[in-house]
């Protein structure tokens, strides 16, 4: 439901909040404001902020998804959340757009940094002009650019900017705006945050598990969301956004980045992973904070909560109830494979590794995957094929017994690979094993 004051034309605003409702493209004034408020039955009711729009499209765009929407997510947000404001010249200033041009530079791939160059032959031009549009809110993202990468048999699309201003200030953001919105993430998610990651998403759930005395009933609950990236609705977002961020001149360029790709939100792009996380974020914070679960565990849409005592199953199944709802209600489907299960008849298959109490080994898919690699190494021992066993040896020496998986396939044949010294140093450096 959505409240608002004022009056169709732009000449005056009342009520608990206005909407000005003949912004079309080519108006620029900035006076689209809403009051956003969630069905009675629900029970609560959240107010968002204004979203000013300088004659951008998001504004018109808004209107329409509040239509096709109709109501908010389900369940409440902390309304007494602390917002973040006063961030917007630190992210536009010349030194942050600086750094942030460094660090787009080496994200890309050699072969992509032409645009790099270029922009450094007259980087402090372009750097001030880069400020100067950001300042005055007429910086746009360009069009993408799509390949298509066969993963694991899944075709993905992977979308990207082939401008490098367009890098650079989705890199300003993640400096700035995005250092800031990650502390509100709780401690449990591990997807592209800084010394967080699979290793330790492992070590925590072991150490979680470890932990709970023998004997303990122990049932676990797995969910992974269907198409994420592709399937996250804008509406949702920019709640999700104008709930974390209290600066308009932040909100607008936000929506400016999401509105730039649809459906979803584009895989490749820096920023993607931390819209993601903070559109979800808050179930996590209602998992924690309501359901009172401990061991709840996430990487972006793979999602394990670990539940102890008797009546663990029924939480479990409760919580399944309002997962369902809640991302029913963002737009989010989940994928039939969810499972409800006694941690003590089946292991706990989570970011390549199957755990339970006392065991810990390889998914079956990913053990397969390393007897390819291994058997394409024998075959031929160039650096190219060598590549692979760097990151399975960093999954193998976690386990109790990666060392004799290892060993049973690498006796000797690891230490005659040819043209050594073209293997790149982050394998030189990997282990002692696989340093010739």
């Amino acid at each position: 439901m959505l409240i608002v004051g004022g009056n169709v034309n732009n000449t005056g605003n009342a009520g608990v909040g206005y909407f000005n409702v003949n912004n079309g493209l080519g108006n620029v004034n900035a006076n689209i404001g809403a009051r956003l408020t969630k069905e009675v039955k629900h029970g609560f009711c959240l107010s968002a902020p204004a979203l000013q729009v300088n004659g951008f499209q998001p504004a018109y765009t808004l209107v329409t998804r509040l239509n096709e929407w109709g109501i908010l997510p389900h369940k409440p947000r902390n309304l007494n959340m602390k917002r973040i404001g006063y961030i917007f010249n630190d992210l536009a200033s010349i030194e942050n757009l600086r750094e942030a041009h460094i660090e787009a530079k080496m994200s890309r791939r050699p072969k992509r940094r032409r645009g790099a160059i270029r922009f450094e032959k007259n980087l402090e031009e372009n750097l001030f002009d880069l400020h100067e549009r950001l300042v005055a809110e007429t910086w746009r993202m360009h069009p993408y650019n799509c390949m298509t990468r066969i993963e694991r048999g899944k075709r993905r699309e992977i979308f990207y900017s082939p401008v490098h201003e367009d890098s650079i200030v989705q890199h300003a953001i993640l400096r700035t705006l995005g250092k800031r919105l990650e502390k509100k993430l709780i401690r449990d998610t591990y997807a592209s945050i800084k010394k967080r990651g699979t290793d330790d998403g492992i070590d925590r759930l072991v150490s979680f598990i470890l932990a709970i005395p023998d004997g303990e009933i122990v049932y676990v609950w797995k969910i992974d969301l269907r198409k994420f990236y592709q399937s996250i609705k804008h509406y949702p977002l920019f709640v999700a956004i104008m709930a974390a961020v209290k600066e308009q001149k932040c909100v607008r360029l936000l929506t400016r980045i999401v509105d730039s790709h649809s459906p979803g939100i584009p895989i490749g792009n820096p920023i993607s992973p931390l819209f993601a996380n903070l559109l979800v974020s808050e179930f996590d914070h209602y998992v924690k904070e309501h359901f009172r679960f401990k061991g709840y565990f996430r990487y972006l849409d793979d999602i394990v909560v670990v539940a102890t005592g008797e009546d663990a199953k029924e939480r479990l199944k409760a919580l399944s109830a309002y997962a369902h709802e809640y991302f029913d209600g963002i737009g989010l489907d989940i994928k039939p494979n969810e499972q409800i299960f006694p941690i003590d008849r089946f292991g706990i298959d989570f970011l390549g590794y199957v755990i339970g109490r006392k065991k810990m080994v390889l998914r079956k898919k990913t053990e397969r995957r390393f007897r390819r690699a291994a058997a394409r190494f024998k075959r031929c021992k160039t650096p190219h094929n060598r590549k692979p066993l760097s990151s399975y040896w960093g999954m193998l020496k976690r386990m109790p017994r990666g060392l004799r998986l290892w060993f049973s396939l690498f006796t000797e044949s690891i230490y005659n690979l040819e043209a050594s010294n073209e293997q790149p140093d982050s394998l030189k450096t990997a282990s002692p094993l696989l340093q010739v």
